[in-house]
């Protein structure tokens, strides 16, 4: 995931439910000796109530497409106190305004109806 603090900020997957047979992969550098090096991916089927943590920009990973069930996940970050947004992060930010007008409108409509019910 892209680095969006300094120091770069810890990012949480909770995994709540899944029936999938999608998989979480990584890759992994096998240090053989001194001089050489060997990436690899590393792969899990996520259970319910299981988590994986990771420092941002520190490794390589994907998620598999799902063929048939469900996943339901909870992402979320941990950002230190004194960390500070760097330069050009502010554009990720920018994907959620829409989304939060949308959820205001839905709030706002969900509000008018259960009064109309009250009447």
């Amino acid at each position: 995931d892209d680095v969006l603090y300094n120091p770069p900020q810890v990012e949480v997957v909770l995994t709540i439910e899944n029936t999938s047979d999608c998989q979480t992969m990584w890759e992994e550098t096998d240090i053989a000796a001194a001089s050489t090096s060997t990436k690899s991916f590393k792969q899990v089927e996520t259970k319910p109530n299981s988590a994986i943590m990771l420092k941002a920009g520190s490794v390589n990973h994907r998620v598999s497409s799902l063929k048939y069930g469900k996943r339901t996940i909870l992402k979320f970050v941990f950002i230190r106190e004194d960390a500070n947004m760097v330069s050009g992060a502010q554009v990720h930010l920018k994907q959620f305004e829409k989304e939060g007008k949308n959820m205001k409108k839905v709030k706002n409509q969900k509000k008018n109806t259960s009064k109309r019910g009250k009447r």
